[in-house]
């Protein structure tokens, strides 16, 4: 279980320092099946943004809304927090409209 943290937090770490979005996917993709259920907000906020930065704003919000279900049964604040703010940048480089005014 310690490993697949590991990656999530390797994961923002990739995506705070703009790697290629593929890349991080590509190293989610790796440890989807062994993450647990308490860490599975962070790790679906990550594929998310990476998601998005690939044009994939669909599956970004997917994700971005089955973490906030994931950060509400597991009381996680600060996953809830980033999966708004990532739900704000995608309908904002989406040109979402009125959405994007959040």
């Amino acid at each position: 279980m310690a490993a697949d943290a590991t990656v999530v937090n390797a994961a923002f770490d990739a995506i705070a320092a703009n790697r290629p979005a593929g890349e991080v996917l590509a190293m989610l993709r790796e440890v989807e099946p062994r993450v647990g259920p308490d860490r599975r907000g962070r790790f679906l906020v990550a594929r998310a943004i990476a998601a998005n930065r690939l044009g994939l704003p669909g599956e970004a919000l997917g994700d971005l809304h089955e973490a906030l279900l994931v950060a509400a049964e597991h009381e996680q604040q600060a996953v809830a927090a980033e999966a708004w703010s990532a739900i704000a940048r995608v309908y904002a480089w989406r040109g979402g409209g009125r959405d994007a005014a959040l």
